[in-house]
């Protein structure tokens, strides 16, 4: 998910013993607009997944994939904020009791992408790196 390659991807631990989230932290506010990830690239065993895929900001649900939705293998997947807003924390929880997978990240705020896993984009909201990605601060919890 974070090496900049597609066909690879974040598999989360398993078994599953936690529920598999990624957090990104900011240290200043940005205007969020859209969290995009890629699906696997080669085959998707378990549609469920990808589904009931939850986005919060700031602690506040903005938006949940449907609990019907069908995948396609390397399908981008769009979990927008119900309005832009004004934000630090992102944050993407993958359905109880699965393993998530996905093959990239991109989070995307007003005029700016301020994270992508394929290229390093330098932003007007420097901060401390916390990992070898030197625009946001990030903890992944699997």
């Amino acid at each position: 998910m974070f090496d900049g390659n597609s066909k690879t991807y974040w598999h989360g631990a398993s078994p599953v013993t936690e529920r598999n989230a990624v957090t990104v932290i900011f240290n200043d506010s940005i205007e969020f607009e859209k969290l995009k990830i890629t699906a696997r690239h080669d085959t998707i065993y378990e549609q469920k997944k990808y589904q009931n895929i939850k986005l919060y900001v700031d602690g506040v649900e903005e938006y949940c994939t449907k609990s019907d939705r069908h995948t396609n293998a390397g399908e981008i997947i769009t979990l927008p904020a119900k309005a832009p807003k004004l934000a630090k924390n992102i944050e993407i929880l993958f359905p109880e009791g699965f393993e998530a997978e996905c093959g990239s990240f991109e989070i995307v705020y007003k005029g700016n992408k301020v994270y992508t896993s394929s290229k390093t984009i330098i932003t007007k909201h420097p901060v401390e790196c916390l990992a070898q990605f030197p625009n946001f601060l990030h903890d992944k919890r699997f």
